[in-house]
């Protein structure tokens, strides 16, 4: 039997607020894609946990929805941080140029944080890749 109640971690808000994309932004995201004509290994690394049958991990298991997002950085610096402190993640980073009018959505960011979980279809993603680098 499931327990009656949790507590959230010390570190997770006890709220998460999802907005559509309704002025352009850029953001980064880890990907093995080597160019933005990569589209395969673009796709692939554009496609949420869910979508790839992954099991839900960390904190996809008090908030469900963000097993449907991807993860991306508001900077360069900090995506390729993370490139390089899990290179499971990636060896290239890929700038998105989001669009309204696609469907995108992103989280309100944290106080401090540069992340920002990222929902909508792989293939209206791809339309915003604009360039991909090394990391």
């Amino acid at each position: 039997m499931p327990p009656l109640s949790i507590s959230l971690p010390p570190d997770v808000p006890a709220e998460l607020v999802v907005e559509p994309v309704l002025e352009p932004r850029v953001v980064f995201r880890v990907t093995f894609a080597t160019s933005r004509h990569d589209r395969e290994a673009l796709l692939r690394s554009l496609t949420s946990n869910y979508e790839l049958q992954q099991r839900p991990r960390k904190i996809e298991k008090i908030f469900s929805v963000l097993h449907f997002a991807i993860s991306t950085w508001t900077s360069e610096d900090a995506a390729r941080a993370n490139a390089h402190a899990w290179p499971k993640n990636g060896d290239h980073i890929a700038r998105l140029d989001l669009l309204p009018g696609l469907g995108v959505c992103v989280d309100r960011p944290s106080k401090g944080s540069e992340h920002r979980s990222l929902w909508a279809a792989p293939d209206q993603v791809l339309r915003c890749v604009a360039d991909v680098r090394s990391a």
